[in-house]
């Protein structure tokens, strides 16, 4: 079973939710949240993995504080793992106070667009992942958030239940700049410092960029120049290689809309001595920092050695746009920018980019 189905042979006891509630009555005291719940259940065939989700008013805070059921086990235990509760974490979300009823329907469609994928992909969130929205956090909003990242909670951190312990991840949200500094450095260490403006992370979709402020922006720039960049890898399902038989060259593939995202990462990785992968549905191009440029396969990953010149080069010639660029110092190596469609949460394409 997945987390959050409920067994149908008998009434489950609810230990895991009753957990969560109780933390959560530790941080809010017996505040009666609002609560939205899944019509049709997951498990019965319905589109939300999520079983509810539930905001708690902060007065002292102006905000609302939302929380999700449905990543961990809210029943008995089912999996095997007994360290960790389901995938292991719950989502919150907290948010400029007006009313939960005005938010509720897109923060539910954002929380639960995440949740499908997590359970259809396997991917799971941890602090410090961050993802763009390819649009704003709130559709057919002029918010200048269009993009997240994920931390531990402030207030709930991670408790631990019978079924195994759970991780309150708080999503945050980011503007594209924000998202840009991230790739380059490092989430956690870029939202730590925005928690010196913003120490609860709420989202408030009027507000600016923080790289606006001077000061913030120049620690920023020179905390990355000593620091470089953490993330090790990037996750597509356009990415691909395939090796000519003819030529003996390789031809890298990759989605117009993951273009900048590696080539920032790339910039944070290589010059400082770190590897980073692109990772694919079935593939994957590891890049290795080296003194020279050479290329090889391994089962099914791309090994590239490159330099640090060469991928400056790179950063330079390749854009977002469909068509063939050259990888500098591999003459028989290229990359094939392919158009990305984007799509909204029924599948149907809304823009594309390339």
């Amino acid at each position: 079973m997945k987390p959050g189905e409920v067994p149908e042979d008998h009434e489950p006891e609810a230990i895991g939710w009753s957990a969560i509630d109780a933390a959560l009555e530790s941080v809010h005291g017996k505040i009666e949240p609002k609560h939205w719940g899944t019509i049709i259940p997951y498990a019965f065939g319905g589109k939300d993995p999520l079983t509810g989700l539930s905001a708690y008013r902060d007065e002292e805070a102006n905000c609302w504080h939302f929380v999700t059921y449905g990543f961990s086990e809210l029943y008995e235990k089912e999996s095997d793992n007994l360290e960790v509760s389901g995938f292991g974490f719950e989502l919150t979300l907290r948010l400029k106070a007006n009313t939960a009823e005005d938010h509720a329907a897109w923060v539910f469609s954002l929380l639960q667009n995440l949740a499908r994928y997590v359970f259809e992909t396997g991917r799971l969130f941890g602090c410090g992942h961050s993802m763009p929205l390819n649009g704003p956090i709130r559709l057919d909003s002029n918010t200048r958030l269009v993009a997240i990242a994920f931390v531990l909670d402030p207030q709930l951190g991670t408790i631990l239940t019978a079924n195994g312990s759970v991780d309150f991840l708080q999503v945050v949200g980011l503007t594209e700049d924000e998202l840009d500094a991230i790739q380059c450095w490092n989430a956690v260490s870029f939202i730590e410092l925005a928690a010196t403006r913003n120490p609860l992370h709420i989202i408030d979709l009027e507000r600016c960029s923080f790289l606006e402020d001077v000061d913030f922006a120049e620690q920023v720039r020179s905390r990355t120049k000593i620091e470089g960049a953490s993330s090790t890898g990037l996750y597509t399902e356009q990415a691909s290689f395939k090796k000519s038989r003819w030529s003996g060259g390789c031809t890298v593939y990759i989605g117009a809309l993951y273009v900048e995202s590696m080539l920032s990462r790339l910039c944070g990785r290589i010059p400082y001595g770190r590897d980073f992968v692109l990772y694919g549905t079935s593939a994957s191009i590891k890049f290795i920092p080296s003194d020279t440029n050479r290329w090889r396969i391994e089962e099914q990953s791309l090994v590239l050695e490159i330099t640090t010149d060469a991928i400056l080069e790179l950063k330079r010639s390749l854009a977002p746009k469909a068509g063939t660029y050259k990888v500098p110092g591999h003459p028989r190596l290229s990359i094939q920018v392919e158009k990305s469609e984007i799509k909204d949460s029924d599948g149907k394409v809304t823009d594309v980019v390339g």
